[in-house]
């Protein structure tokens, strides 16, 4: 969480989570009516650091950084996660096992 941060303008601030420069996935369980009635980190990036050398990621090449697009293919348990970055050189895709967390770079 980021006190006083210039991203909490306009909001109730409902929901507060610890600050990660490399993002997060998040999961949700709902209730019968929709409503949402937990949240958990699913899986995050790590190792930030704000200056890199030259032709260096800013985060972790083993974590996501920024997922931006994410989508579940159903039958196949897995959780297909794509970045849109400045935190990584190059932008990758992801694989998350849904089952047994484990996470893989597809490209």
């Amino acid at each position: 969480m980021v006190e006083d941060s210039v991203y909490d303008t306009f909001t109730a601030d409902d929901v507060r989570v610890t600050e990660n420069k490399c993002g997060c996935i998040y999961s949700l369980g709902i209730d019968a009516d929709y409503t949402i009635t937990s949240m958990k980190s699913e899986v995050c990036g790590a190792n930030y650091t704000s200056t890199p050398g030259e032709d260096e990621d800013k985060c972790a090449t083993d974590a996501i950084a920024n997922p931006d697009n994410v989508v579940v293919i159903e039958g196949y348990n897995e959780l297909f996660i794509a970045e849109d970055s400045g935190n990584h050189r190059w932008n990758y895709l992801w694989s998350y096992n849904l089952g047994n967390k484990e996470l893989t770079r597809v490209a």
